[in-house]
């Protein structure tokens, strides 16, 4: 079932999204000093110069912008008359960063992990197998309080540190226990980062691992970037449908895959999230770098602020409607910066239209026979 923002008219979502851009500049001016000082320096007033969209990026473009590295100056004032929880980024493409949630940062969290338990069609009564990196990381609070009030049987399982030097024996040791523990809970739907349901699946099937012996429905991974021939490759893992999202521990998720499997809806209502090349705004279907800023509805006190932010991720935004609905806009799957320097050294389409790694392996090929 779609929630009510998803379907909301086109000129009523962006005013909805002015509206959250507004309150959240507002409050990021008001109670961080060093957001205030950015704002200063472009001669901005969010109280008065900031309306939406529109003044925000003009602000980008005038040095308002945030990175990985000013994360622990974007923390609110008011944190210590408040519960704060503390997760932290995983640090998959940086040193991990601390993040502090208020009771207002974790219902956004919540609200936000469910549009992706609605876009795969999660129904009362099912079962759902998590797999997460321990607390205090993103991903386990995300997956988590995702679930939460959700009428479903749930079983999350942080994932064991395999030691490369142990014996075959001792692997296998621990792969059954796995393969045992998933069985018996004969999951409907899984959930996990693109390692666990990807790069651990493997290493369970090598020891005997079969998911057609399960009726699992779909499998949805994200939290970093992943290529076509790769999501292929999870969903005949488990033997289910794939659905991807773009998600992080900084800006919860931005982009979530429906069953029309055109891309990925941008989370609109929760992040202001456009591409940029060279400090300008690309069209739809062109590429560009990833520009987030977190919203809230008025009123609510995040307790980290995210404002002209970038991850430095690669992404395009794209035209035309999706028939599932939704009037979230869509976007193409990302790619980390790394993998566009990847593709661009081997001169391959980013698009991912072929299989990546063939592609790869006959370029090589052709560059070795020369």
């Amino acid at each position: 079932m779609l929630a009510d923002e998803e379907i909301l008219q086109r000129k009523d979502l962006d005013r909805l999204i002015d509206e959250r851009i507004r309150a959240a500049t507002r409050l990021a001016y008001d109670h961080n000093e060093f957001i205030h000082r950015l704002f200063e320096s472009a001669a901005i007033n969010p109280h008065t110069d900031i309306s939406g969209k529109a003044d925000l990026l003009k602000a980008y473009k005038k040095g308002v912008r945030t990175f990985g590295n000013d994360i622990s100056k974007c923390y609110a004032d008011y944190c210590n008359q408040m519960p704060i929880l503390e997760i932290w980024t995983s640090g998959s493409s940086n040193e991990p960063k601390k993040v502090l949630l208020s009771p207002d940062s974790v219902e956004r969290f919540r609200n936000s992990q469910r549009r992706i338990w609605g876009s795969v069609g999660v129904t009362d009564g099912q079962r759902i197998l998590g797999f997460s990196a321990p607390p205090p990381y993103g991903t386990s609070f995300s997956i988590r309080e995702g679930l939460r009030e959700l009428n479903v049987r749930t079983l999350i399982h942080s994932l064991p540190t395999i030691p490369p030097n142990i014996s075959r024996a001792e692997k296998k040791r621990i792969a059954d226990s796995y393969i045992r523990m998933i069985y018996e809970f004969n999951p409907d739907h899984v959930r996990g980062g693109v390692w666990p349901v990807f790069k651990f699946a493997q290493f369970l099937q090598e020891y005997g691992f079969d998911s057609k012996k399960l009726a699992v429905k779909t499998v949805a991974f994200g939290g970093e970037p992943t290529t076509i021939e790769k999501r292929k490759m999870i969903g005949e893992l488990w033997n289910a449908e794939p659905f991807d999202h773009y998600s992080s521990t900084e800006a919860a998720v931005m982009g979530y895959e429906c069953k029309a499997h055109l891309g990925l809806h941008l989370n609109e209502t929760s992040v202001f999230l456009v591409a940029t090349s060279d400090g300008e705004q690309v069209s739809d279907d062109e590429e560009g770098t990833d520009l987030v800023t977190d919203l809230y509805a008025i009123n609510k006190m995040p307790a980290t602020f995210f404002i002209n932010y970038s991850h430095g991720d690669h992404i395009k935004p794209l035209s035309g409607a999706c028939s599932c609905g939704r009037t979230f806009r869509l976007m193409s799957h990302p790619l980390r910066d790394t993998e566009k320097k990847l593709l661009s050294g081997f001169g391959l389409d980013t698009k991912y239209t072929q299989s990546f790694r063939n592609r790869v392996i006959r370029k090589i090929r052709k560059v070795l026979s020369v």
